[in-house]
């Protein structure tokens, strides 16, 4: 495949069904030999012996498709021929925006109840 894509910098998929969910930039490009040693290098470094890593942090060491290709996902053929023959007009940006964030990952709620009126406010 890798042939195949020789040249090549965005690859347009449509898809069908599951495969439309997979993220094919995530696909591993290589795992030979000297990237299973890494690999597991990285795990067991990363597991217990320096609790200050970030967990799944092995995953770096690892080439991803999407470090070599722009990826672009549409629902169907038709859907590409109708954004070629009718392009969206530019639209100037009228305001700009900057967002943050403290997601909860745990299974303990927020310490806070968030003020969804106040934060609506922000964005008018």
């Amino acid at each position: 495949m890798e042939e195949a894509l020789k040249g090549t910098k965005q690859i347009l998929v449509v898809a069908a069904g599951p495969l439309y969910s997979l993220p094919l930039e995530l696909l591993v490009t290589a795992y030979g030999e000297a990237e299973q040693k890494a690999f597991k290098r990285m795990r067991q470094r990363a597991y217990g012996a320096n609790p200050e890593q970030a967990l799944l942090s092995e995953y770096a060491t690892l080439s991803y498709l999407g470090d070599q290709y722009r990826f672009s996902y549409l629902p169907s053929l038709s859907a590409l021929a109708s954004q070629r023959d009718y392009p969206k007009k530019p639209v100037p940006i009228q305001r700009e925006l900057i967002a943050f964030a403290d997601p909860v990952f745990g299974p303990e709620g927020p310490e806070t109840p968030v003020d969804s009126a106040a934060i609506y406010s922000l964005a008018i």
